[in-house]
């Protein structure tokens, strides 16, 4: 399985939002490709980061997100058809991010690893 890492911080980074390794992506599913959709919402239910993602089979990427570190509710649509969502740390500790696995048409969401 491959690992990939992106950016999702286009927007310049201030004092208080600083870019973080905040979202874990894993496509275990050998034969097909994910179509996922990401958004992020802090825990007053503001929608902070939305952002959509391919990710090819047998697939890891770790994103950068340009989030303060803090508790928000993080919700991962597949294909739009099934979707799971869980309230995750997202910080500077290795173990503070979202961690979505998807597979066999099922997507899974948990706080860390």
């Amino acid at each position: 399985m491959q690992l990939q890492s992106r950016s999702a911080a286009d927007a310049a980074s201030t004092v208080e939002q600083q870019s973080t390794e905040g979202l874990f992506i894993r496509n275990y599913d050998a034969n097909r490709a994910a179509d996922l959709t990401v958004e992020i919402e802090d825990l007053d239910g503001n929608t902070v980061f939305d952002e959509e993602y391919h990710i090819e089979p047998l697939i890891t990427e770790v994103v950068d997100l340009p989030l303060s570190p803090d508790a928000y509710q993080v919700t991962v649509s597949l294909d739009s058809a099934v979707s799971d969502s869980d309230v995750c740390r997202i910080g500077d500790d290795p173990t503070e991010l979202a961690y979505v696995e998807t597979g066999n048409g099922v997507i899974s969401v948990v706080n860390g690893v």
